[in-house]
C-alpha cells in the first residue's frame, strides 16, 4: 500500500513500499529516506526529520499519524 499527505497544490509526501520489504519516503518523486515500515516513516514527517528543509524547518501539528495520511491502492 501507498500513502500520501499532502502539503500544498504542488507538494505531497509519498510513503511506498520499496522492492526489498522497507519503504520510502518521498516528496512528489525524490527519495528523502528509506525505513523499516511506513509508520516509521510517517514518525520522522511528523517530527520534522524528513531532510526536505521546507518542511522540516516548520512546525507542524500534522499528521501525527499514519492514520492522517491518505491509503492509495
Amino acid at each position: 500500500m501507498k500513502y500520501r499527505y499532502e502539503i500544498n497544490d504542488e507538494t505531497s509526501f509519498f510513503i511506498a513500499p520499496l522492492s526489498y520489504g522497507h519503504f520510502g519516503l518521498f516528496v512528489n518523486d525524490e527519495l528523502y529516506g528509506t525505513y523499516a515500515s511506513a509508520s516509521l516513516a510517517a514518525d520522522d514527517v511528523y517530527h520534522g526529520y524528513t531532510g526536505f528543509d521546507l518542511w522540516d524547518d516548520e512546525d507542524h501539528d500534522e499528521p501525527c499519524d499514519l492514520s492522517e495520511w491518505e491509503a492509495i491502492f
